[in-house]
């Protein structure tokens, strides 16, 4: 049995960025945003998406779509994914659906991990809110 998903990449696993090369092997599919809200913070080297609750509201992250390969390729790829982020502890991989109904898998901070970053605003200058699409992206830092 092989592993049949399509991996949501935001912050730094974009092509281009310094994390990019831990989905060496994947298909690049499409930009994509995400279609459940969240709040993106920047730790100073990588973002965080916590989910945005009915008191602290949120924007929709954009991203890129990768299709991991089936077979022994797709899961080595998957475990340098869940390494990278600290799956089970510092992030976990869940999914949701983008705008266009694709049903995707992707990151997000541990609560308790990130429970410092929970009562403040976006942070950082490699983070960037588009209000008009209401989309939160994040970019390279100068």
């Amino acid at each position: 049995e092989g592993i049949n998903m399509e991996v949501f990449g935001y912050g730094p696993l974009k092509h281009g960025f310094h994390n990019h090369e831990c989905l060496e092997g994947a298909t690049y599919l499409h930009p994509a945003i995400l279609g459940v809200a969240h709040r993106m913070f920047d730790t100073g080297g990588f973002p965080v998406l916590l989910p945005a609750t009915e008191n602290k509201a949120g924007y929709f992250p954009t991203g890129e779509v990768y299709e991991l390969p089936e077979g022994k390729t797709g899961e080595l790829i998957l475990a340098r994914l869940d390494r990278l982020e600290g799956e089970g502890s510092m992030y976990h991989r869940v999914t949701a659906m983008t705008m266009d109904q694709e049903k995707v898998s992707y990151y997000i901070g541990d609560r308790d991990t990130w429970r410092r970053l929970d009562n403040r605003a976006f942070l950082g200058d490699n983070i960037k809110v588009d209000e008009d699409r209401e989309t939160v992206s994040y970019v390279r830092a100068a």
